[in-house]
């Protein structure tokens, strides 16, 4: 599924017009993406957990050229799946 199908989905079920559930539904995701970028974590019940974690520089050899290439500090998103009981 991707966010157009999500959409649409939402909006058959609440009987919402698409472009209501479009801008509620991007706005959710900015808010989310802005608050990952501040290194900050979201927990939705029920949901899920979002984070990030930082991974250090590290040194690897290009399989093509075999130069070393050096992967600079960055932070990559998690996301982890509640419990359901």
């Amino acid at each position: 599924m991707n966010k157009r199908q999500l959409i649409l989905a939402i909006s058959d079920k609440v009987e919402i017009p698409y472009k209501q559930v479009a801008c509620i539904t991007n706005t959710a995701l900015n808010v989310i993406s802005e608050t990952l970028s501040n290194g900050e974590d979201v927990n939705i019940r029920s949901f899920g957990r979002f984070s990030t974690k930082t991974i250090a520089e590290r040194r690897i050899q290009h399989p093509t050229t075999k130069k070393e290439v050096v992967i600079p500090v960055h932070r990559k998103i998690q996301f982890k799946q509640s419990k359901r009981n």
